[in-house]
């Protein structure tokens, strides 16, 4: 998920979304380097950074959004991979908070590298993880979804790219448009699109409505005529599924005869 003014610095890190309540817990074994008060949430949320061996420095992970984080857990203290750190806390605060949903941040930091933005030195998460790890993100991403994934559908986007962006979809198999380009004016999703045929002519333009909360997710594409079509897609890493409507038709129901769209990391 990417959120908190990615459009503005870059997301350092990943946020998780977890089930309301729910345990989090020490990825390794390391030292409390700080536990402090998350200042991008309410007074009952807390962030701790660990601070885990590194060569020729040592690597910090950064954990926010928790809450009830035990008394035992202080500046100094050493944890074990496995440890109850605190639970996850809601997505939001105030009228804004979540019932079923919450969700940590979880950033590593390498003094050994000086990345563009806020907090530069904050690398992509999965390049500290083991085999197994990799495995279950993998199975996690292929399921995730998220506003901004039509110009931002990888798992380690480039922070240093920020928004307005654009992103272009080239047709591998099917019969819908030789190209799709979608534009992203913010982070809170692709709003914009063009329709382009083989000979590089760009064929409709318009604005983009993306539900993203489910998969297959849908996407109304709504032209500058106001014809509208509506379809289904699926996006993971550089592939794209897509089944669409015709103009002014019905969604369809599957993406059992999606066309199929690439793009370059």
């Amino acid at each position: 998920m990417h959120g908190g003014g990615h459009d503005l610095d870059g997301h350092p890190g990943f946020d998780f979304e977890y089930r309301l309540g729910s345990p989090v817990y020490a990825p390794v074994d390391a030292t409390v380097s700080n536990r402090i008060p998350d200042f991008n949430s309410p007074a009952d949320r807390e962030s701790i950074q660990l601070r885990y061996p590194g060569v020729p420095t040592d690597y910090f992970i950064d954990i926010t959004n928790l809450m009830n984080v035990p008394a035992a857990i202080q500046t100094g203290t050493r944890v074990a991979r496995g440890q109850v750190l605190g639970t996850a806390g809601p997505i939001g605060f105030g009228s804004n908070a979540m019932s079923t949903s919450a969700m940590i941040h979880f950033g590593v930091s390498d003094p050994n590298t000086n990345e563009p933005n806020i907090a530069p030195h904050s690398v992509s998460p999965d390049k500290f993880m083991t085999p197994e790890a990799r495995a279950q993100l993998a199975a996690i991403w292929a399921n995730a979804a998220y506003v901004s994934e039509w110009c931002e559908p990888f798992l380690d986007n480039n922070r240093a790219e920020l928004f307005p962006k654009s992103r272009a979809w080239t047709l591998a198999s099917g019969t819908t448009a030789a190209k799709i380009v979608a534009g992203c004016p913010t982070v809170n999703g692709a709003t914009e699109y063009s329709f382009v045929d083989a000979s590089g002519v760009t064929m409709e333009t318009g604005s983009m409505t993306v539900g993203w909360a489910n998969r297959p997710t849908t996407v109304d594409f709504t032209s500058s005529t106001g014809l509208r079509r509506l379809g289904l897609y699926d996006i993971v890493s550089e592939t794209m599924r897509l089944s669409l409507g015709p103009a002014g038709g019905g969604r369809p129901t599957s993406l059992g005869t999606a066309s199929v769209y690439a793009t370059a990391h």
